[in-house]
Formats: structure tokens, sequence, C-alpha cells
């Protein structure tokens, strides 16, 4: 649970932490190589020791210290993955690729998340599918190796997870594959950054990933992972309604549209290196259409949703990820907010917030709702609010040193 008194005087600065879809997959990827990876930058958050009880139950030593994880793999094996752990974190399913790799096959619970709508697991069965493997699906997922002849893998719809356990499977195969319409996120290439780092040969090509056969793989890597690009536009938004933000490690070469878009709405930001600097703003409706990268991330839009509520004039917001992710505007509407859903959007007015008893649903709606509590009038009480130390490391700590009037329990 979360209670934010609303009108505190927000100033100072934040430091950015690692970033949380990065280092999920490269835990996965890391057993790949049964022999002894380090990942710096990996953030102390819930997802990342939900994931990593799993891949304990494969016999994966884990040495977890300040933000350096090692894992050691070298004495790994093969168990059903049929267990409670796997159901609390989505990010469970890069085992899929990893178990196929290892051992061509995987009995996986059906992995856990945040509910953000049609969210199935098709594109990861369609991809194992062309690789060569079936896949079942009766209570829990079932994979087994049935030919050694893979075809090239069609994507139909972009997707990241779908596209880095294509790419774990692909280069295990020793064979030459393509993989077309992948998804080109930051997190996608810092998989295939490291990917190569332990031997996969892996080529980008104009349309399409090449992956040819594989060197040995290294049986000892050190890899960093990439700052939150989602974390720092979380709190540039706050930045955006403060007296003077300064937001550190941020990694803006990965936010070019989000930084574009809040420039557009009015928002006083200067890029810096490593650094944005936000300041309060007087700001102007937008529309956003979350897409796949470089677009505005979906990841973003209910957090840009709750700094609307603030603007002068209305917003339309659309996902094209996920079409239904608006639940956070029922908590919106109970803190009196100007919030309307019709079909696929969402149109968001100005609006004088007052505090209220509600639910975040998701990670970022969680954030979102915190966002708009900021400067709403009294109290606002998220009762799921705990679902965002899922994704965000020392969040009390980091606004509460930011001037936020808020407790975690």
């Amino acid at each position: 649970m979360i209670r934010i008194n609303g009108g505190s005087k927000i100033s100072g600065s934040v430091n950015i932490s690692g970033s949380k879809n990065t280092a999920l997959p490269l835990i996965c990827a890391a057993l790949l190589t049964k022999g002894v990876v380090v990942i710096k930058n990996v953030p102390r958050i819930d997802d990342v020791f939900a994931l990593l009880e799993v891949v304990k139950a494969l016999n994966v030593e884990v040495t977890f210290n300040k933000n350096v994880l090692k894992l050691d793999s070298r004495n790994i094996a093969y168990k059903s993955l049929v267990i409670n752990a796997v159901t609390k974190i989505r990010a469970s399913s890069y085992m899929m690729g990893v178990m196929l790799a290892l051992f061509n096959k995987v009995q996986l619970a059906y992995p856990g998340g945040c509910d953000l709508g049609t969210r199935g697991l098709d594109f990861h069965y369609m991809a194992f599918t062309s690789l060569g493997y079936r896949i079942k699906n009766n209570g829990f997922i079932e994979g087994e190796k049935i030919s050694d002849h893979p075809h090239d893998v069609f994507f139909k719809t972009r997707s990241v997870g779908a596209t880095i356990n294509a790419l774990f499977l692909a280069g295990y195969l020793n064979k030459v594959v393509k993989i077309y319409y992948y998804a080109n996120e930051p997190e996608v290439k810092a998989i295939i950054k490291f990917l190569r780092k332990i031997g996969y040969k892996i080529y980008e090509m104009k349309d399409y990933l090449l992956i040819a056969s594989k060197s040995r793989l290294k049986r000892y890597v050190r890899f960093d992972n990439l700052y939150d690009r989602i974390e720092s536009a979380s709190y540039l938004m706050i930045g955006l309604l403060s007296n003077r933000l300064v937001i550190k490690h941020s990694p803006n070469e990965h936010m070019r549209q989000v930084i574009k878009q809040l420039k557009e709405m009015g928002g006083k930001i200067k890029v810096r290196k490593h650094k944005l600097i936000a300041k309060k703003s007087d700001l102007l409706g937008t529309r956003v259409y979350a897409s796949s990268y470089p677009g505005f991330p979906t990841d973003c839009q209910p957090l840009i949703a709750a700094l609307a509520l603030y603007a002068k004039t209305p917003s339309i917001i659309k996902d094209n990820i996920y079409s239904s992710r608006f639940a956070y505007a029922k908590s919106f509407l109970m803190m009196n907010a100007k919030v309307e859903k019709k079909e696929d959007y969402l149109y968001v007015h100005p609006s004088k917030l007052e505090g209220s008893v509600v639910k975040g649903y998701d990670l970022r709606g969680v954030f979102a709702v915190l966002i708009a509590s900021l400067y709403a009038k009294g109290t606002t009480t998220i009762l799921d609010g705990e679902i965002a130390k899922r994704g965000y490391e020392d969040l009390e700590n980091k606004l509460k040193k930011i001037g936020v009037d808020i407790k975690i329990e």
C-alpha cells in the first residue's frame, strides 16, 4: 500500500537504476553459457528476485551483492518448471527459449505478471514451431524438439519477448536462420550484444536478423546492464510538475520520442550527457500513440496520461501495443479526474484532483496514480501500491529525497 499527501514542494536529484526490462532477459541468457556470468547495474527490485527463484530451481548458484549479480550455471540441470515461482513474473517466459536451447524440452507453469489485456504467448509458440519444436498448452506449457530442420521465423507483429526467445533458441541450433519483423527496442539490442559476446553469430541485415552457427560459447563473461529508460521517463514527468529535478544516469539516446513528446507539450527539459533537467512547466494537451520502438513506449502511456491531467488543454491517448491498457483510468475517475474511454482511445481533460482510496492495477498504472496524486488535494491511498516495487528500485527513498510526502507499507 502507498499513501501520498499531495501538495509537496518537489526538487532535487534522482539517480536512475539499471533497466528492469533488460536485466530480466539477461539473467535468463546467462544460463546459456553453462558458465559464470557477472552482470553489473542490476536493480534490486521484486521482479529480479522473483526470477532468481526460478533459475535457482535449476541448480544455478546466485550471488547478488549491491547491484552486481553473479550467476554460476556450471552445474545447471533440467527440472520441470511447473512451480509457483514462475507464476509470479511474466519474464519467466524467457525460460522457454533457454530450456529448449539447453535441453530440447521444457515444462513451464504459465508466466504471471501485470494484466494488460490481451497478452498471450502465441508469437513465442509460433517462433518455436518454426525452429522445429512442438509446443502444447494444457494448463502448463510443454515443448519438445521434433525436427532438426528449422525454418525462418516470420513475426506478424513486433514482439520484444518473442524476438528474444527466438534469438535464444535459434542461436543454439548451429543452423542458418533468419528472423523477420523483429523488435528493435534498446533492450533487444542489449541482448543481441550479450549473445554476441558469449559466442552467438547474429547479423543485423536490412529486413531481418541472420543467425549463423555459433562459436564455442564463452564460459566466463562480464556485462553491464543498461540504465532504465522507463524509470527515467517516470521521474522526468514528475520533474515537469516540480520546482527543478535533475535525473542522473538517464539513457537519453533511448528516450528521444518521450523527450520530444514532452517538449511538444511545453515541457521545460534540458538534455545533457547522461542527465536530464526538468522544471515546472505550463503544459498543453497532446496526442499520444504508443507503439513499438522508436515510437512512444507503451510503458510510458499511463504516465503521460497522469501528467496530462495537469495540462491546460485536453489530450487523446491510444495504445497500439495493448489496446485496453487503461485500467488506471478507473482510479483517475475516483480522484475526480475528467477522463473518458471511447473505443480504443482515452480522452484526458484538465482536472482538479482530489485524494482518494484507489488501485493502480499494474506496475506502470501505480506510478501513473502516484504522479496524479502529487498535487491532488488531500491524501491518496493506492491499495496495491506495492506492485511498484516490482520495477522501481528504492522507490520510497528516492521519492522522499526529492520531497514527496509518501509512505509505502
